[in-house]
């Protein structure tokens, strides 16, 4: 029987320390200097560094003071996700779904959401979450959907279980960090066979297929692996 792995990430406060060296004749002159500066009310890396007199020095944080953030304080958001090593949801902590589903609230945590992971207009975020987002699917599910839409695919994916495939797209026309949604959208654009070099979408053993026989174009494509 093989182990696998698996990813339980949450969302926790900490308190962070940042050692800050003033330069003053006195600690009373110092002190004011750090209430005029606004310290309190910004990070220490964000401070003016009054002409040098304000420098930060080192920081570190308190590991062994951690509180766990609910996923009410987090905006309906969940503070607890179990995913596997390639970023694919598996559960949350978000008990509460159903109930937002049912009360409305779902809306704004699915713009919340969008917000979180895209820079997206917001129009096109509100136009998403008011036409295509599915309470049935997963969070997961519904950002990529949004990712691909916005790339000007469809929104919908198939439910259930994923495949992996191997995508293969022009190193001269689009960046490397094009995200998943980009790609795909590529892919499915009746445009997409004009191309020099197509996007195609392979299963991983077509891929090493591919490899193998030295007909990888490794200089023209570049090669991203999705779950759909």
């Amino acid at each position: 029987m093989k182990q696998i792995k698996f990813h339980h990430d949450e969302l926790v406060s900490v308190w962070r320390r940042h050692t800050i060296g003033v330069d003053a004749e006195t600690i009373e002159e110092a002190e004011n200097l750090l209430r005029e500066n606004g310290i309190a009310n910004k990070g220490a890396w964000e401070s003016d560094d009054c002409g040098g007199r304000i420098q930060l020095l080192e920081s570190g944080r308190f590991l062994d003071v951690q509180d766990h953030i609910t996923v009410e304080e987090n905006g309906g958001i969940p503070t607890i996700v179990i995913q596997t090593p390639d970023n694919h949801a598996v559960a949350d902590n978000c008990e509460n779904r159903h109930y937002l589903a049912e009360s409305g609230g779902w809306r704004d945590r699915a713009i919340e959401l969008i917000k979180r992971r895209f820079e997206a207009p917001e129009d096109k975020i509100i136009e998403f979450a008011d036409n295509y987002w599915a309470n049935d699917s997963s969070d997961e599910d519904n950002l990529f959907g949004f990712d691909l839409w916005l790339h000007g695919g469809e929104p919908f994916r198939k439910k259930g279980k994923k495949e992996l495939w191997a995508f293969l797209f022009p190193l001269d026309e689009m960046e490397r960090n094009a995200s998943n949604g980009e790609i795909v959208a590529a892919y499915e654009h009746e445009d997409n066979d004009d191309r020099d070099y197509p996007v195609e979408r392979l299963t991983p053993d077509e891929f090493a297929c591919r490899c193998n026989d030295n007909e990888y174009a490794d200089q023209r494509q570049w090669v991203r692996f999705i779950l759909l």
